[in-house]
């Protein structure tokens, strides 16, 4: 039989096959686990590009620490000597609220939280996608990663593991289009979702109510609906709230606190599977209660 990839086919022909057999996997991989296997298989063998293209910026890292002068260390361990008072002070703080916190609960009937474990990671790679926002981590299956795991830097939410490798992981920022995390105003209260508009530095509240008590410079918390990201960590700051006459809902923007495009080391946090849609659900109804 003569092969259909043979000299004589014509490219228009190659190019409806090859069109056709993408379509088939895609619609494969959208609706079934069947490829899992054949994707993990295929990151082991990309795991070592991932590394090989961080050279140039580990390389860049350590000229920059060898040309560090003595007078920017000396300030730099000032610095830090003086940041690690503040913090000292600032424990110190924590755990008499801590302590009132547990005290309140224990008043109220609350049961009492209890700590989220985490692992340490740090970023391998970066879609180079500008549209899709995503990261590849260096820890996956043989770590015992799971997926629907949220992520965190020093500063805030990064995002959420949406695919496990053997070795690897890959990340959804927080700024990706087709992200979304329920959250709180810290001030009141006031519940919306945030979800991406994949700008990196811009995040948009949805199901805020026009009358809602949402002001330029409120801190964004996750709220814990749901139970898929643990409530508290910091998501956002509100940049811009807009009123429209005609609308129900206001236009709220918010800065992501975290250092999406440059912290390296990020945490994993290890929290139960729950079907991705609950989160959503929950949290629009509750924003629809919000007066």
């Amino acid at each position: 039989m003569k092969s259909i990839f043979s000299s004589g086919s014509s490219v228009y022909m190659r190019l409806v096959i090859v069109a056709l057999l993408s379509a088939v996997l895609i619609l494969i991989d959208k609706t079934t686990n069947w490829l899992d296997p054949a994707k993990r298989v295929i990151g082991l063998t990309t795991i070592p590009f991932y590394h090989l293209l961080d050279i140039p910026y580990e390389t860049a890292e350590v000229v920059d620490d060898m040309l560090t002068s003595r007078a920017d260390l000396i300030e730099m361990n000032r610095k830090l000597m003086s940041e690690n008072v503040i913090l000292k002070k600032n424990m110190q703080r924590m755990a008499a609220l801590t302590a009132e916190n547990i005290r309140l609960r224990e008043t109220l009937g609350g049961s009492k939280r209890v700590d989220v474990d985490h692992m340490l990671t740090e970023v391998v790679s970066v879609d180079p996608d500008p549209f899709v926002h995503r990261t590849v981590v260096d820890v996956g299956l043989n770590q015992g990663v799971q997926e629907g795991w949220p992520v965190i830097d020093a500063k805030g939410l990064i995002g959420q593991v949406v695919e496990v490798g053997y070795n690897y992981s890959r990340v959804l920022l927080i700024t990706d289009s087709t992200h979304a995390v329920p959250v709180e105003v810290i001030r009141n209260g006031t519940r919306a979702i945030a979800v991406g508009t994949g700008d990196i530095t811009e995040l948009k509240l949805i199901y805020v109510a026009d009358t809602a008590d949402v002001v330029e410079g409120d801190l964004l918390i996750t709220s814990g609906l749901g139970g898929k990201f643990p409530q508290g960590y910091p998501v956002a700051r509100v940049s811009s709230v807009y009123h429209d006459p005609g609308r129900p809902y206001a236009l709220v923007k918010a800065l992501p606190v975290s250092e999406l495009d440059r912290s390296r080391q990020w945490l994993l946090l290890k929290t139960p599977k729950i079907k991705p849609l609950e989160d959503i659900q929950m949290a629009r109804e509750a924003s629809e209660e919000t007066p």
